[in-house]
């Protein structure tokens, strides 16, 4: 189902980086939000994407809908729930949109402070902008928070936000790599569930399943930092200079904006080395056990794509990044130069943390800085191999943070990883019952209900993931390898054939396979 991935990722994320984005900056007279072109381009009214809603910007090839956005960042990218930061963003983007020099903006953007450790943002195809917690305690002014967020709207105001046609199942399938790790860790948890030859591992294998699901939640989450969203890169170069344009307009400082891409590289090598360490731990610790599993077609294949990205990701992503977005120096180099062509008579601003430093200071952004350290201590432990403490980290995240999910579903995995089957499966229902639960929470809760002896319960439960994602096709053949747990081969049957006539080459393999599984045991 998923090596074929591995094959397309170069291509994937060279994408459309033939243009040279030195030329954005270089070939301008003046500002770039004062060019012809760009305020022609900007003057395309803004259409929000809704659930389910394909939108084309103006013939421009760019395709896609919320839905598919959701799936792709996942839907375990919290909100922090602190409504003075809420409210202290708001004005500021208000004040960058306030400065667009050419009539009504055609988009506010509503900023939402997501909880997420490293330092960044992105923009949405709803029209929001999604600001890592990690920017708000890292910059150390306004200036440099007014240029990420000015960064954004660029994306917003000249339309990026989507991707291209050609690029749009590629990065699917880079997505499935992630989450097929996760469901290799379900299925690890749930070896002596099924029947018909679904699933036969040893029993040393089960208690690397917490280990699997966290390096599939872990790389997603490095992914959302160092690959997505994955703009061309003359794309990343007219966001650059649209936010200095856009925050000097309002009154900030433009040099600020290479203070912002100085913490930009330095937080995406620490991702990368985290996603290197984690990716290690798991291959050590797994090890051939990977591929000595009797699992059907779609598992067996979404572990070589989940052993072959891991084991390739630390050597390469950095190569991989380097082709897809401009290098760092570069950027600061071409944005330099554009600000002393453009901007450097403009008035040198006396630094100023404004409200921030009264906004970083609040009990709910302290307590969230605490969660989301503890959450990453707790993964490391687990990666160590260490439950007992990766539990006790866990528990500190819940305490401190009890409305972040991440934190809980780390208890469950480190539950999980110490042989607490029932109560990783209760806490796992608690993390299902949040809106904001990612996919993952949903395949290891059905199997740790499978390997309880309650099939059923397992179906509903992907019953309800696939109606909450979209993905009622995806996890066909899980809900196949269920009913045959629960001894419904009937439906199993009719699940299998519907699948099999799937418009999806990879599903539509993986569920004949089901079908030819069930013959031969006949």
């Amino acid at each position: 189902m998923l090596s074929r991935v591995l094959a397309t990722l170069p291509a994937l994320l060279i994408g459309c980086s033939t243009a040279d984005p030195s030329r954005v900056s270089g070939d301008l007279k003046g500002r770039l939000i004062d060019q012809p072109s760009i305020m022609q381009q900007v003057a395309v009214r803004f259409v929000p994407r809704r659930t389910g809603e394909a939108v084309d910007y103006a013939g421009s090839g760019i395709r896609g809908n919320a839905r598919d956005e959701r799936r792709r960042y996942g839907a375990e990218r919290t909100t922090v729930p602190d409504r003075a930061a809420d409210a202290y963003l708001e004005r500021l983007t208000a004040r960058l949109a306030r400065a667009w020099p050419h009539g009504r903006p055609p988009v506010v953007p509503r900023v939402q402070l997501v909880a997420n450790r490293s330092y960044g943002a992105a923009a949405l195809t709803d029209g929001s902008i999604r600001l890592n917690l990690g920017t708000l305690v890292q910059a150390g002014t306004e200036d440099e928070l007014a240029f990420v967020i000015g960064h954004e709207m660029g994306h917003l105001f000249l339309r990026h936000t989507g991707l291209r046609e050609d690029e749009h199942d590629d990065l699917e399938n880079l997505r499935e790599v992630t989450t097929g790790l996760g469901a290799l860790g379900a299925a690890l948890s749930s070896a002596r569930m099924g029947s018909g030859g679904q699933l036969s591992f040893g029993a040393e294998s089960q208690n690397r399943a917490s280990l699997a699901a966290l390096g599939g939640t872990v790389l997603s989450e490095g992914l959302d930092t160092l690959v997505e969203p994955a703009w061309a890169r003359r794309q990343e170069a007219e966001a650059d200079v649209f936010g200095m344009d856009i925050m000097a307009a309002a009154g900030f400082d433009p040099r600020y904006a290479i203070v912002s891409l100085n913490a930009l590289e330095s937080s995406q090598g620490a991702a990368q080395a985290r996603l290197k360490a984690v990716a290690e731990a798991v291959e050590g610790q797994l090890g051939t056990q990977l591929g000595r599993g009797d699992i059907n077609g779609a598992w067996r294949a979404a572990m070589k794509g989940a052993s072959t990205m891991l084991n390739s990701m630390g050597r390469e992503l950095k190569g991989w990044m380097r082709e897809r977005h401009p290098d760092p120096a570069e950027r600061r180099r071409w944005l330099d130069d554009y600000r002393d062509r453009i901007h450097g008579d403009d008035p040198l601003r006396p630094d100023s943390a404004g409200e921030l430093t009264q906004i970083r200071g609040s009990a709910v952004i302290r307590n969230a800085r605490q969660a989301l350290e503890e959450v990453e201590a707790s993964q490391d432990a687990l990666s160590r191999g260490d439950p007992r403490s990766a539990m006790e980290r866990a528990r500190s995240a819940m305490a401190a943070a009890p409305w972040l999910p991440a934190a809980r579903l780390q208890l469950a995995l480190a539950q999980l990883e110490a042989g607490q089957i029932r109560q990783a499966r209760d806490e796992l229902r608690r993390v299902t019952a949040d809106n904001r639960a990612p996919l993952i929470a949903f395949l290891l809760l059905a199997h740790t209900e499978a390997k309880l002896g309650d099939p059923r319960a397992a179906l509903a439960v992907l019953d309800t993931a696939g109606r909450r994602f979209d993905a009622v096709d995806e996890l066909a053949p899980e809900r196949i390898a269920l009913h045959r747990a629960a001894g419904n081969q009937a439906m199993a049957q009719q699940e299998a054939e519907r699948c099999s006539r799937s418009a999806n080459p990879r599903l539509r393999s993986a569920c004949r396979q089901a079908i030819d599984i069930r013959r031969a045991s006949r």
